[in-house]
């Protein structure tokens, strides 16, 4: 960069769109981890009750995680284009 020449504000990310990307990796980092744990519980349980909690739990964890990429991607849940 030549001396004197800083670079304008719109390229530089501020720490608040930082902190925000950030935040958002490790809630999908958690949120893909708790899929995958739920699909190995599912997989192991035996008991009616049990298997609907975890399809609930599994559910939810997916929408979320889908809602967030969504967000971060400025499209609509669900869209492929």
């Amino acid at each position: 960069m030549a001396q004197g020449i800083l670079p304008s504000a719109a390229a530089t990310p501020s720490s608040v769109e930082i902190h925000s990307c950030e935040k958002r990796c490790m809630q999908d980092f958690i949120s893909r981890q708790n899929i995958e744990r739920f699909r190995k519980l599912l997989n192991k349980a035996c008991d009616e009750e049990e298997r609907r909690i975890l399809c609930q739990l599994l559910e939810a964890e997916e929408k979320k995680l889908a809602d967030s990429q969504a967000a971060a991607t400025g499209k609509e849940p669900g869209d492929q284009t």
